[in-house]
């Protein structure tokens, strides 16, 4: 398992060597801009004091819009420094995750065969999948957790809860997914853009009560994204009808 180490030293580095040459561009300035305003002021030449004085404004003006534009990158780097690290920091896994905004292991092998990956369940099935009009079928809506944890190309845990409810506000029930068998003969791997596929069989409980055996199960990952979990309409007795249940990456781990 690979670890997240903080950046914030270098970070922090960068910002004091990025203010230590604006200190000394800006003693340089002032130095020239010195230099300059005692030959204007000792100059013999009255008749060209409109000429001098004008220079030297313009001369100034210059010198604290330069000053100010050298400035404003390296607080934007800072700026966007910091927001990176923060967005590193918000999960303990920071360095693992491939789904976020932003992506901070760009050296993800071609295939990784340990990782780990939980999320949500966020679904809406239809009680009866051959009505031609959704908008009269009778809906059910599906929601809760589901974790997988592969060791070494193995099915070491998963597990799948969730509720489903009709939005008609009748009886709802759960169901637990659990005892996943995968039946591939290759061993299980992550990809480089945090997709997998695994087939095998499950266990399908209802209401915390083993109810469908080996049921063929289909798992499919796509892009450190989201979830497809498909369940052998037979071996469940018609209930799910054929439809997936979906659900979202929240976390992915390596």
């Amino acid at each position: 398992m690979k670890y997240y180490k903080d950046g914030g030293s270098s970070v922090g580095l960068n910002a004091d060597i990025g203010a230590m040459k604006r200190i000394l561009s800006l003693n340089k300035t002032m130095i020239d801009l010195k230099i300059l305003i005692n030959f204007l002021l000792n100059s013999k030449c009255k008749q060209f004091f409109m000429i001098k004085y004008f220079t030297m404004t313009i001369y100034i003006v210059m010198i604290i819009t330069l000053a100010i534009l050298n400035s404003i990158p390296n607080n934007s780097n800072n700026i966007i420094n910091g927001l990176a690290v923060a967005q590193m920091i918000k999960s303990n896994d920071a360095n693992e995750s491939i789904n976020g905004n932003v992506k901070v292991n760009a050296t993800l092998s071609n295939t990784i065969n340990t990782f780990s990956v939980e999320g949500t369940i966020s679904s809406l099935n239809f009680n009866n999948n051959s009505i031609p009009n959704i908008a009269i079928a009778k809906k059910i809506v599906i929601s809760g957790h589901w974790s997988l944890y592969i060791n070494k190309g193995n099915v070491s845990f998963f597990e799948a809860d969730f509720i489903a409810a009709p939005i008609d506000g009748s009886v709802s029930h759960t169901h637990q997914l659990v005892n996943l068998k995968s039946l591939d003969a290759a061993p299980i791997h992550l990809t480089s853009n945090g997709s997998t596929s695994i087939f095998g069989t499950a266990d399908v409980m209802m209401n915390g009560i083993n109810v469908w055996k080996d049921v063929k199960i289909s798992l499919v990952i796509s892009n450190g994204s989201a979830i497809t979990i498909a369940l052998d309409d037979t071996d469940t007795q018609h209930h799910f009808t054929s439809q997936p249940v979906y659900g979202i990456v929240e976390r992915l781990a390596f």
